[in-house]
């Protein structure tokens, strides 16, 4: 009789209705230096899958023709990244309004055109302040909030650029490098408070870039005609193909951004991920060419 109670009750326990598992908290991304490009197409889908969005722009009026009737899991905030006061203000509301940040996207992404000995220190000042410190204000902002969360995604936009993109883009490519090796050490730092890095190497797409982001540079000197010169010539085209607008693949770059472990280094487009395998390869055939050399340092030292 004691069996069949103990039965009985198993069998009552076994039929009960499990309790349904908690709906996935929304993630915030925090979106910086929106255009209309890459930027609003991730705002589109991150808000599509149920997230939540601080969307950011000098000029927040462009977030607004796109989005004109807001969205509940939308906040969109006018930022100058190159404001110190002006960062630290869009995070505070965005804590304040959503209770944290879960995803930065430092989508900085300041273009300077001109062969390395035609572009003055001004022009390539721009590019440091809006491709590097600027992101690197954005970052200390954040930290804080993710360091008390013990988690959260940094994702910093580099470029392709930085395995050879060619002549003209020597300023763009080096602050983007300067992005890549301060997201390397940034990653080292924080990978043990649950924070990630994420570094994003695109193939240019089709966007405002050479409207809104590009500085061609003033001086011009004849010698570089056929090097520099020839992109200076291609300005006027469009970047990118057709049909990669507004990037075919953001899709999958939000998955592999919400994945149990992102990558470090994300190369999107086909010509970007075999230039960067092609540049793998120079480097290892050069280091190896270079073996006894570099060993003998040893000695030296």
């Amino acid at each position: 009789m004691e069996g069949l109670k103990r039965m009985s009750s198993f069998a009552s326990a076994a039929s009960a209705p499990a309790e349904a598992s908690p709906a996935p908290r929304p993630r915030v991304w925090f979106i910086s230096n929106l255009t209309r490009g890459f930027g609003l197409e991730l705002v589109r889908q991150v808000l599509a899958r149920g997230d939540q969005v601080v969307a950011t722009a000098p000029n927040i009026d462009k977030v607004m023709e796109v989005f004109p009737d807001g969205d509940a899991g939308l906040l969109a905030l006018s930022l100058d990244i190159a404001d110190a006061g002006q960062v630290q203000y869009a995070v505070d509301q965005a804590v304040a309004h959503f209770g944290r940040i879960d995803l930065l996207i430092n989508n900085a992404n300041k273009g300077v055109l001109g062969a390395i000995e035609e572009v003055s220190d001004a022009e390539v000042l721009q590019a440091v302040e809006g491709n590097l410190l600027g992101v690197m204000r954005m970052t200390r902002a954040v930290l804080p909030q993710m360091r008390l969360q013990r988690s959260g995604q940094i994702v910093n936009m580099s470029t392709f650029a930085t395995t050879g993109e060619g002549p003209g883009w020597g300023v763009y490519a080096a602050t983007k490098s300067a992005i890549d090796g301060l997201s390397e050490v940034l990653a080292e730092e924080v990978g043990p408070l649950g924070i990630g890095v994420t570094l994003l190497e695109p193939v240019p797409f089709r966007s405002d870039f050479m409207i809104d982001s590009l500085i061609v540079g003033q001086r011009v000197i004849d010698d570089y005609y056929d090097t520099s010169g020839r992109t200076r010539r291609r300005q006027g085209v469009p970047l990118g193909n057709p049909a990669w607008y507004p990037l075919a693949g953001v899709s999958s770059v939000i998955e592999a951004l919400t994945a149990k472990k992102p990558p470090l280094r994300l190369v999107l487009g086909h010509k970007g991920y075999y230039k960067a395998l092609k540049k793998l390869e120079s480097l290892r055939q050069e280091h190896m060419a270079w073996h006894d050399v570099s060993l003998a340092m040893d000695h030296i030292l």
